[in-house]
């Protein structure tokens, strides 16, 4: 006969995290193995709710609670409705929208050609103004910070591909992440503050366009001045060599997720993490781990011979491998991305 096995899996409350839980084992009346499963299951945290992450201050993802309306009551479901509001999963409930139709960014649903690794995705056309705003001050320049983005970059080549943006005007920039090009094969993280004047761009890491990475950005406290504002690119780390501004972006400050004025995101995006803290190497780890699994991302190489391992944490703590890249190369960093 045909044995039909299902999973039931309720991940525990937590930050964003991975879990794994191992193959399923049939045993005969002697505890015998009768069948085991090869293959390990990772389960993504569902149930979002913030415990212990007291500086976690955004947290929106494209395959939850997404709408097509600013009261966030009527739930995005087919490619291509505009996306209105995006709900934060942070007990804040700092929630991105858009009251202007014209301006609002698709939504791609999860068998969409576009969507990453069968994930939902929003698709927003920088060039055309698609963004998406909060009132909340989430890039407060006079705290440290880490961002985490899951997305993609079209081939357009907007020179400012703003990612997020602080600031109460408009163009605020106060300050601004994103991606940023001068031709169609040169797509470099870059961090802006109008009050510090110069644009600075990663020495070397660059996306490649049309496919999903996992890009990052983390920088200190003012005070802290020896900690220069850091990227990351699919878990490869660069520093800028330059340092946040002083003075906070100050009243009437807006988040917005894209810019106007030619200066937007041109891609899709599926998921966004905002801590107000410059997470430790070791935490940034673990959230990265959690978002290339789900999304098929690749961590980044040594050398060309050692991947990045990905971690998580039991129920209790402690921080786990999942996969030690010194010894499983091959499963850490496949040629699809997939794990």
């Amino acid at each position: 006969g045909t044995l039909s096995i299902s999973y039931d899996f309720d991940a525990p409350d937590e930050s964003p995290q991975y879990y794994l839980i191992g193959g399923i084992k049939l045993l005969d009346s002697s505890n015998d193995t009768i069948y085991r499963e090869a293959r390990m299951w990772g389960i993504a945290n569902d149930s979002p709710i913030v415990v212990d992450d007291t500086n976690l201050v955004a947290w929106v993802r494209a395959d939850k609670d997404i709408y097509t309306n600013t009261t966030l009551t009527t739930a995005a479901t087919v490619s291509g409705d505009l996306v209105a509001g995006w709900k934060d999963q942070t007990v804040i409930e700092n929630n991105f929208t858009q009251t202007t139709s014209g301006l609002r960014p698709l939504y791609l649903a999860a068998n969409h050609a576009d969507a990453i690794n069968f994930h939902p995705s929003i698709d927003i056309d920088g060039d055309g103004g698609d963004y998406l705003i909060s009132t909340s001050d989430l890039l407060n320049n006079s705290k440290g910070g880490t961002v985490f983005a899951v997305g993609a970059f079209d081939n357009a080549c907007s020179t400012w591909g703003t990612l997020l943006e602080e600031g109460s005007a408009d163009n605020g920039n106060n300050p601004m992440f994103g991606i940023h090009c001068t031709t169609t094969t040169d797509h470099k993280p870059y961090w802006y503050d109008s009050q510090v004047g110069t644009p600075d761009t990663a020495p070397t890491l660059g996306v490649t366009t049309e496919q999903p990475f996992l890009l990052g950005f983390n920088w200190a406290t003012p005070a802290v001045t020896a900690t220069a504002i850091g990227a990351s690119l699919n878990g490869a780390d660069e520093s800028f060599g330059t340092f946040i501004h002083t003075t906070g972006a100050g009243s009437g400050v807006q988040t917005k997720i894209s810019e106007q004025n030619g200066e937007g995101w041109n891609g899709q995006l599926s998921e966004l993490i905002v801590y107000q803290e410059d997470l430790s190497q070791p935490n940034r780890d673990l959230i990265e781990s959690y978002l290339s699994m789900k999304y098929g991302i690749t961590l980044a190489q040594v050398n060309g011979t050692t991947g990045t391992d990905f971690v998580t944490k039991s129920q209790n703590g402690t921080t786990l491998s999942v996969f030690d890249a010194s010894v499983s190369v091959d499963i850490a960093a496949n040629s699809t991305g997939n794990i």
